[in-house]
């Protein structure tokens, strides 16, 4: 039961799969294909975030008017359930995004690989997890210098030549 719980844990808060390989050990992948049911959630989730985030960075706007009506303790309780009730919804759909996750045999077999390479980090754990294109922090061990040469870009960067004749203050702007 413990296990089943932690896959499910794994896959409401798991990463975000951009492509996954053709083959177990193949370096050729294709783009990863959700089920509509996860891609749904996906878009409802992405689209929570841009709310809170625009709310977040128009607080200046709307704060006046929220601390004016807010000072009523009927308003204050409308206010708390609506917080409430948006809470409860975003945490239901993330838990049914896990359950729409685990219904796709690839991000089964993701998960099951990324949560064996951060629990037990090992060459080929780690050099599978290489394969896959997703949204996450690396596990501890992984070294990007360790790449294969098909994998790894190496793109070389001009420093910004300057002329001698210009003003100190406007070399950033050159």
């Amino acid at each position: 039961m413990g296990v089943i719980m932690n896959l499910f844990l794994s896959a409401v808060t798991g990463p975000k799969v951009y492509r996954v390989p053709v083959q177990s050990y193949s370096e050729e992948s294709v783009e990863y294909e959700s089920n509509p049911l996860e891609s749904l959630l996906t878009a409802l989730i992405d689209t929570a975030h841009s709310f809170y985030g625009l709310l977040k960075w128009t607080v200046i706007l709307w704060g006046p008017w929220f601390l004016r009506n807010v000072q009523s303790h009927d308003h204050l309780m409308s206010y708390a359930k609506l917080a409430c009730l948006g809470c409860v919804l975003y945490l239901t759909v993330l838990c049914t995004r896990g359950i729409g996750r685990l219904w796709n045999p690839t991000y089964v077999k993701f998960i099951s690989l990324y949560r064996s390479a951060v629990l037990q980090p090992s060459e080929t754990n780690l050099r599978q997890l290489t394969l896959y294109s997703f949204s996450s922090p690396w596990p501890a061990l992984f070294d990007v210098r360790q790449l294969p040469s098909t994998v790894l870009h190496r793109s070389h960067i001009n420093p910004p030549q300057r002329s001698t004749g210009i003003y100190v203050l406007l070399w950033p702007v050159t």
